[in-house]
């Protein structure tokens, strides 16, 4: 089953910070997202956060995104626009 990039949007409409509670998709902090062959990349902006704040949000989004099925979860990278990515 192919992962649609509709589907990601509304997965990721679930992501919310902390403050001002609102998804990540309403701050428009997605950006570039991509699916090829079940293996999804995205880019989220999120220089403004805290360092602990980051990370949850990536593990959230990380989890999120492993979740929806045919998405290959094991390739999924996340980065934080502005700054260098965990493992990067």
């Amino acid at each position: 089953m192919a992962v649609e990039l509709k589907e990601i949007e509304a997965a990721l409409d679930d992501v919310l910070l902390l403050e001002p509670k609102r998804s990540l998709t309403q701050l428009n902090m997605v950006r570039d997202i991509g699916v090829s062959e079940g293996s999804v990349k995205l880019t989220l902006a999120l220089t403004v956060l805290s360092a602990a704040e980051r990370e949850r949000v990536q593990e959230r989004v990380r989890a999120t995104v492993e979740a929806i099925p045919g998405a290959r979860g094991e390739r999924a990278s996340h980065r934080a626009c502005g700054a260098a990515a965990p493992g990067a």
